[in-house]
């Protein structure tokens, strides 16, 4: 279920159930507090989980940063610029090579101190490089 749809569904319980009470305030009955505090406690949970289009991002407790060809920001060429053992694969360092695209996801997993990098000519192949991962040490 959507967070949309949870949100969609209090919504309607919240119109269904209301009512004006004696003092011309807005009221819910018993049985649609029980229910609205039910949804509330479910869009919680949705809400926590990553959102699906971020979820192949890799944990990191400091910062996390993607660029995309930052060498022709300095008038320079794939091999001038990156370090072939950033790519995921050679397969990738020749693929950028002869697309002159380069896509690098670069971040600090637990402290500002220490960090990972990877490239590749693609942000899927990024993507898919790191699909599935749930932590990085």
């Amino acid at each position: 279920m959507t967070t949309e749809q949870l949100a969609k569904d209090l919504l309607a319980i919240i119109d269904s159930e209301m009512y004006v009470n004696d003092f011309g305030g807005l009221q819910a009955g018993r049985d649609a507090t029980t229910d609205i505090h039910a949804a509330i406690g479910k869009l919680e949970e949705a809400l926590a989980q990553p959102a699906p289009e971020r979820d192949w991002l890799p944990e990191h407790k400091c910062g996390l940063h993607l660029s995309h060809n930052e060498h022709r920001d300095v008038y320079e060429t794939v091999e001038e610029f990156y370090e072939e053992d950033w790519f995921i694969s050679p397969e990738e360092w020749n693929k950028a090579i002869e697309e002159d695209s380069v896509w690098v996801l670069h971040w600090y997993p637990i402290t500002p101190v220490g960090f990972n990098r990877i490239a590749a000519s693609t942000l899927e192949a990024i993507k898919a490089k790191l699909k599935g991962r749930t932590h990085e040490a």
